[in-house]
């Protein structure tokens, strides 16, 4: 993925991935639906012939209560002859295709009191029914049969139809057969016969055989009740046996419960099952894989076809990129590195006529302009070295301005100084100065001009000079600042001010009278109270406006007292969070330091500005200046 050609092999692989994927989800819920359909259509399949089998069963229970009415009407007709009854039976089923025989059963006794057996039976011969009249006779007592005892047992419980196990007919087709049978009555309700219509089961097994759809397929079909196997075709298992009971098949129970598959000898199929007349039940079972082969072998095809398709669209598309994308940037990128190792008159020649032949052109015109730039930085570089240097000796001729605490100021008993200015990168204008009146009276000043640079210095230094010199002549400190004002004004093009805080201490008397140009105020500690912040009247700034009349404040000093003066660099000093040191930390501090003596606090100050700033870059100058009275 580091290069493009990498890129180009991901990302169209990628798109193959999505692609093949996105078709395989297509293709597996297509096969999913075709699967469905399939399956519906063999259970609309199966439906339709459990209809057709419906019918017949309605018809053979019509027929046989036709029978039945045909057998009422005979008992209680007057003239009840044998060519009566034989008409009777023959009639009712000559239009039932699926009877294949049926008769009227009197009970013994039923008809006279002298004769025992009445009944009429006839049989389909060649599409027609023909008479049998071999039950008639007294030797054949039909109602010890086991068919009719069912029969008469059940209908005396309340059936209206009652069916027979199947049983094979022996004597007559040879088919595999049921008997439905159904109730006569006489006009009191009296049980005194039945009708029977004989069913011939093999149509039906032989329908539903057909059913099978493909050759593994196996067909169910089975008396419930009376728990009776009338045919299972299934190779692997036994092949058309009847006669059997459930029980022999142990997954014959889940065909039972209508379970939609079953698993015999390993194989799973699908089982499509019917019970009709709450007691037939006929089930078709197709193997899973024959009834989805071709279903699944078009799915192979299909996914194997886009495959190979996909990855020959693949190869395809790799080679062509890399031939019109990747050889151009690799040649774009060791021509970039040639340039990068130095080698600006590098050339570049690239003809593909698309966005890359103007990358390469675009690369051209890159060399000749760096080219040119290296020149003007040279020149830039000189420039600013040139002014660096000039800045370094503004930063010293600064400096050198600033009065130092020589042996003169640290020999007297009355007060003692001590006064920092720590510059920032850029000349600035802040100042600090200290000097004799006389004998006995000390002028202080602090301030600091607005804007950095040459300018702030300049006017600093003006500002000083004038200061010092209306101090000199024994001025009042109002009367110094109102005169230093009106010239600072004077040609003051570029509107520069300075804030500016004056005094002069009376060495004998403590009287210390001073003036504000709208600088900060001073910390001032008398006796054994903390430092607070002397309340004054900022006042206007230096250079503003030039008829200002400025006025005094006087405080008197005891011994022991002591006056904080400093510059808004201390207090707006920043950390990496942009949080200002505050005067409320500044005056903390002070206040935390006031006993550790005189030489320390200023020290202790710088240091906790050091620590507060941290990283963060110095943009203003830092100025302190700590006077104190006969301290001991």
């Amino acid at each position: 993925m580091k290069t493009i050609k990498g890129k180009i092999i991901f990302i169209t692989l990628l798109t193959v991935i999505c692609f093949c994927t996105l078709i395989t989800l297509l293709s597996f819920r297509l096969n999913k639906y075709h699967r469905s359909i399939v399956e519906s259509q063999c259970r609309w399949q199966i439906e339709e012939e459990k209809d057709a089998v419906n019918r017949a069963i309605e018809q053979i229970q019509h027929n046989s209560a036709e029978l039945a009415l045909m057998g009422k009407i005979y008992f209680d007709f007057s003239d009840r002859s044998q060519r009566l009854g034989e008409l009777a039976v023959k009639r009712s089923l000559q239009s039932n295709r699926s009877a294949i025989g049926g008769g009227i059963w009197f009970k013994p006794y039923a008809i006279s009191p002298d004769k025992k057996n009445v009944c009429f039976y006839t049989y389909k011969k060649n599409g027609k029914m023909v008479y049998d009249p071999a039950f008639e006779s007294d030797t054949y007592d039909y109602f010890n049969q086991k068919w009719y005892k069912t029969i008469i047992t059940e209908l005396e419980n309340g059936d209206d139809f009652v069916w027979t196990s199947p049983y094979v007919d022996e004597a007559g087709s040879k088919s595999l057969m049921t008997t439905i049978g159904c109730g006569i009555h006489s006009e009191n309700g009296e049980l005194v016969g039945v009708s029977t219509v004989d069913f011939n089961l093999d149509k039906i097994i032989n329908s539903i055989s057909a059913l099978k759809p493909t050759d593994n397929s196996f067909i169910l079909i089975a008396d419930v009740q009376n728990d009776y196997v009338m045919a299972l075709s299934e190779k692997s298992i036994r092949q058309g046996r009847t006669g059997e009971s459930l029980g022999e098949y142990t997954w014959l129970n889940a065909v039972i419960k209508g379970e939609p598959g079953i698993t015999v000898n390993g194989v799973k199929y699908l089982s499509f099952t019917q019970i009709l007349n709450e007691n037939l039940l006929f089930s078709v079972n197709v193997p899973k894989n024959e009834l989805f082969e071709d279903i699944n072998r078009l799915q192979l095809i299909l996914l194997t076809s886009v495959y190979l398709v996909t990855l020959l669209v693949f190869v395809l598309m790799y080679f062509v990129l890399s031939r019109l994308l990747n050889r151009p940037i690799a040649y774009l990128v060791e021509k970039s590195r040639e340039i990068g190792r130095g080698n600006l008159d590098t050339e570049i020649e690239l003809n593909t006529g698309d966005e890359l032949s103007v990358l390469a052109g675009a690369f051209g015109s890159m060399t000749a302009n760096i080219k040119e730039y290296i020149k003007n930085i040279n020149l830039m570089t000189a420039e600013k070295e040139r002014l660096s240097a000039e800045l370094d000796v503004a930063r010293e001729i600064q400096s050198s301005m600033l009065p130092p605490i020589h042996p003169d100021f640290s020999s007297y008993d009355e007060f003692k100084l001590d006064a920092v200015m720590i510059p920032s990168r850029e000349v600035g204008g802040d100042f600090y100065d200290f000097f004799f009146i006389d004998d006995e009276n000390l002028c202080i000043a602090i301030g600091d001009v607005s804007g950095k640079g040459i300018p702030a210095a300049l006017f600093m230094v003006v500002a000083k000079t004038l200061i010092k010199d209306y101090a000199s002549q024994k001025l009042s400190p109002a009367e110094i600042f109102t005169k230093v004002n009106r010239l600072l004004c004077e040609g003051n093009g570029a509107n520069m001010f300075v804030t500016s805080l004056l005094g002069i201490l009376n060495l004998k008397t403590g009287l210390f009278t001073y003036v504000n140009a709208g600088h900060l105020s001073p910390a001032v500690k008398q006796g054994s109270d903390c430092f607070e912040f002397l309340k004054m009247s900022p006042g206007m700034v230096l250079a503003m406006i030039d008829d200002i009349v400025y006025e005094e404040g006087i405080i008197n000093l005891n011994d022991g007292d002591m006056l904080f003066l400093y510059t808004d660099g201390v207090t707006e000093a920043n950390n990496p969070s942009d949080d200002m040191f505050t005067e409320s930390r500044l005056l903390k501090i002070i206040n935390n330091l006031k006993e550790s003596g005189f030489a320390e606090i200023i020290k202790g100050i710088k240091t906790e500005i050091e620590v507060f700033s941290g990283e963060a870059p110095q943009f203003d100058d830092v100025t302190m200046l700590l006077l104190g009275y006969k301290l001991k």
